[in-house]
């Protein structure tokens, strides 16, 4: 698609000198794509020159406005088809598919397969740990509903944080069930391993302050952090930024303190009963909940400001700093808690001030300038997305897309949620389910405008979603709602 009359000649030989089966050629002066050509619709002029988009299965690239990029075009969509028809050939044998759809279900076939015996292989391994752990029947009973009658609680808060563009509950619960069983049991081995090293180099009480201070919040944020990372390399299309990464290492660290606290208020129950059971409850959840989320939701927004930045540098020394100040994080709580605090406070201090006085102090200096610190960075965060909508919504309203009413909407979460309830009051459970999705499919393409807009190269799990589908389901959407 070319647009422009100075250096449209350049650009059309490039076209035109390379042979491409099926292709499609629309051309346009300025002024006239969007009301004479609607495949040049929401596609302008760059800087007035001519502009070529070079589309490929409904996913165009970054605008050209020299021959030099727009047959790098070319060749990549040359190379695309070739290795899809190389992958076709490969997984011809799986019947009732479409040559396009059979490699993506292989890959989703296998990536599941190895993910489940994963899964599985840690939730036994897992499970032998609590049980051996905890082997009466009602410590552990009592154990697991308390670490896990919080759990909804803080999962909601940390849900509420991302207010426009929902991850997709499937990836959600992955990355919480990560947490909970993979990065739980792989913490329990290494931990062990490298505290008994530590052991023996050490010796003596030494060895158990370095275990708890150093070596165990190393190994549990390597663990934990893990599958944020994963998600930021493999699942890019539903990584968009800092408040991604801040909801998903919120989540696994939620996850893991599940599991870690069913441990530890087993271990205490059969020593101290339902009063140690308490004071560990009141201690680690109600004070400390929100600890392990901070740790890996750190490193989390660390890989969420390098999904956004365009700066190769920045990008690449981010994500180690913030796993480097998780690690610190967690390695200041358990060192004051296993050496600071037994060294300064006295014998016979008053297990009330202990409690009430001594323990909230200690959690807030731990923990609340850092928390502090990822809610402030979510509140930014927040605000460029609905910069985002804003921008890249406002075209959508001259195609008719979306209404002037509509497009006020959507980058306001409190007139979004009031839009929300008024659809559930008129039309129930369906109404209200239908204007979330609204919203969200609203959302959706503006982030997909955004992406391109920035010069990223279409990811292979958008190609199914370009914007006319999310515009038709917009329209299906509105439809159910009127």
């Amino acid at each position: 698609m070319i647009l422009g009359l100075p250096g449209t000649r350049a650009l059309a030989r490039t076209v035109w000198d390379r042979f491409m089966p099926n292709k499609v050629v629309a051309a346009a002066a300025p002024g006239r794509s969007s009301a004479s050509i609607p495949l040049l619709q929401a596609r302008p002029q760059v800087s007035g020159k001519a502009t070529a988009y070079v589309c490929h299965q409904y996913t165009c690239q970054r605008p050209a406005t020299t021959p030099r990029p727009c047959r790098g075009g070319w060749r990549d969509i040359a190379t695309a088809r070739c290795s899809r028809s190389a992958r076709d050939r490969r997984v011809s044998s799986v019947p009732g598919l479409a040559a396009e759809e059979r490699p993506s279900l292989v890959r989703r076939i296998s990536g599941c397969g190895c993910g489940g015996c994963l899964g599985l292989i840690c939730l036994f391994g897992i499970g032998l740990v609590v049980v051996v752990a905890v082997p009466i029947q009602v410590a552990l009973s009592l154990a697991a509903l308390a670490a896990v009658l919080p759990v909804p609680t803080y999962a909601f808060v940390v849900y509420q944080l991302d207010r426009y563009e929902r991850e997709p509950w499937r990836v959600l619960l992955v990355t919480f069930l990560w947490g909970a069983v993979v990065a739980t049991f792989v913490s329990a081995i290494l931990n062990d391993l490298i505290g008994a090293a530590v052991a023996i180099a050490l010796g003596g009480i030494d060895a158990d302050v370095v275990t708890a201070s150093a070596v165990a919040p190393g190994v549990v944020e390597a663990a934990t952090g893990l599958v944020v990372f994963l998600l930021y390399v493999l699942l890019r299309g539903e990584f968009d930024g800092v408040l991604d990464g801040i909801v998903y290492g919120s989540l696994v660290g939620i996850g893991f303190a599940m599991t870690e606290n069913i441990l530890y208020f087993g271990r205490i129950y059969l020593e101290g009963g339902s009063v140690g059971l308490g004071v560990l409850f009141y201690v680690r959840v109600l004070l400390g909940g929100f600890g392990h989320a901070l740790y890996t939701g750190t490193t989390g927004a660390a890989l969420g400001y390098a999904r956004e930045t365009s700066n190769g540098l920045v990008a690449a020394v981010l994500p180690p700093v913030g796993f480097s100040l998780a690690v610190l994080q967690h390695g200041a709580w358990n060192f004051s808690a296993s050496a600071l605090l037994p060294a300064l406070l006295p014998d016979d201090l008053n297990p009330l001030v202990l409690l009430f006085v001594v323990m909230p102090v200690y959690s807030a200096v731990l923990t609340a300038p850092g928390l502090l610190t990822l809610l402030i960075i979510a509140f930014l965060a927040g605000r460029r997305e609905s910069h985002v909508i804003r921008k890249h919504l406002g075209d959508e309203v001259a195609l008719g897309t979306l209404t002037n009413e509509e497009y006020v909407v959507l980058p306001n979460p409190g007139a979004r949620l009031k839009r929300e309830v008024g659809a559930l009051r008129r039309r129930g459970l369906r109404g209200w389910i239908a204007q979330r999705d609204f919203h969200q499919a609203a959302t959706e393409l503006a982030f997909r405008k955004w992406h391109l807009s920035r010069g990223e190269p279409p990811k292979r799990a958008r190609l199914i979603a370009p914007e006319d589908r999310y515009r038709h389901q917009i329209a299906a959407l509105r439809a159910r709602l009127t």
